[in-house]
């Protein structure tokens, strides 16, 4: 319902359309009968400025779904995050083990060792005082 003045467009506002078209256009949306990209198309584009952002309520048996398909899908990331966490760490003795076995088979060092100690900014301060 494009309302051209003068090669203008004139936006509609919710008072434009009487409390019964409003009424009818929800109860086609809410009944299923028509989507709401489709009440736009057939009644003609609303305005997204004068859209309000509220949701209905829902049931607690919505509310309780909700909740449990939350708990399944935290139960799978859990567990698919577990079988990622074994797999690294069997990757890691792995490595380990086949490190261990070329420092063994070619009698070099691959891991350097270095012992704990102090950096050499902190023993010269202290030489000074």
């Amino acid at each position: 319902m494009n309302n051209k003045i003068e090669g203008l467009y004139v936006r509609r506002t919710q008072k434009d359309y009487s409390l019964e078209f409003k009424l009818s256009v929800v109860w086609e949306v809410e009944s299923g009968s028509i989507g709401v990209r489709g009440a736009m198309r057939k009644y003609g584009t609303f305005d997204k400025d004068y859209q309000i952002g509220t949701t209905m309520s829902k049931t607690p048996q919505q509310k309780l779904f909700d909740l449990e398909q939350k708990v399944r899908l935290l139960e799978k990331e859990k567990s698919f995050l577990e079988q990622e966490m074994i797999n690294a760490s069997d990757k890691a003795n792995n490595l380990d083990t086949i490190v261990e076995l070329a420092e063994q088979e070619y009698n070099i060092r691959i891991r350097k060792r270095f012992s704990p100690g102090q950096s050499g900014s902190i023993t010269k301060n202290a030489k000074k005082r």
